[in-house]
């Protein structure tokens, strides 16, 4: 079966957007229920002095020391400490603390520094913080982030189902109406694919035949059964009474 290629990801939008609010909250109330279980633990621990989330932490970073926004290196040829700039994608190295060293001043240029005796200086900061913090925006950004990536997967997993139940509905439609001159497609990985098989080859068997009053019926009666989204098993069966 030829496939086709759907650009647009809301087909069917309030069957989608259903689907999408009903996998959504389910997700919601599951996080909140964890966070409700997490908070009732560090409740009960506060009630008996051991509240963790209340202690505080040192968080311990480390960055470049710099003169005046220059990163400073110990030169270990010279003995001396150098900052660097850079102009126009040119380094150039400046003497900061000559030391015992009697060759250079502060500020002096130092000329063909060899890079690889260069080392950077480094300072710690330490910052003090509550435990809490630490703890709770990492859960939130993770679940945000967890939230939105099943929003996204649902919106293109809702797209199997509801590009079909749409592509059917509209082919029954047409052959109602008496049009046969038209081929049913869906993409390979779509749902219901044994329906959309089954309605093509009937459109093919009766594509130059009148349709009965009673075909006609059948036909009334799948469409409804594709509305309610019924187990494809029974529609598969409806075609196949067509199809005799």
């Amino acid at each position: 079966m030829k496939t086709s290629k759907r650009l647009i990801y809301l087909i069917d939008k309030s069957f989608q957007l259903n689907f999408i609010g009903k996998y959504l909250v389910i997700i919601i109330l599951t996080v909140l229920f964890c966070f409700g279980l997490a908070a009732l633990y560090y409740y009960q621990l506060s009630i008996l002095g051991a509240n963790k989330l209340d202690q505080n932490i040192e968080i311990k970073s480390r960055s470049y020391i710099t003169s005046q926004g220059y990163p400073i290196f110990k030169y270990d040829t010279e003995e001396i400490d150098v900052y660097l700039i850079k102009k126009q994608n040119k380094k150039e190295y400046f003497c900061l603390n000559p030391y015992s060293n009697p060759n250079y001043q502060i500020d002096d240029p130092v000329l063909n520094v060899d890079e690889s005796a260069l080392n950077p200086t480094y300072t710690t900061n330490i910052k003090v913080t509550k435990m809490f913090y630490v703890v709770i925006f990492p859960i939130l950004w993770t679940s945000l982030f967890i939230l939105c990536s099943i929003a996204t997967y649902t919106i293109f997993f809702s797209h199997r189902i509801a590009g079909p139940i749409y592509r059917i509905r509209i082919s029954l439609d047409r052959m109602l109406a008496g049009d046969f001159d038209f081929k049913i497609q869906v993409r390979k990985k779509d749902f219901f694919i044994p329906i959309v098989e089954k309605l093509e080859q009937l459109r093919l068997n009766i594509k130059n035949k009148n349709i009965s009053h009673s075909q006609r019926s059948k036909i009334e009666n799948i469409i409804k059964s594709v509305d309610k989204n019924r187990e494809k098993e029974k529609i598969i069966e409806q075609l196949n009474d067509l199809l005799k």
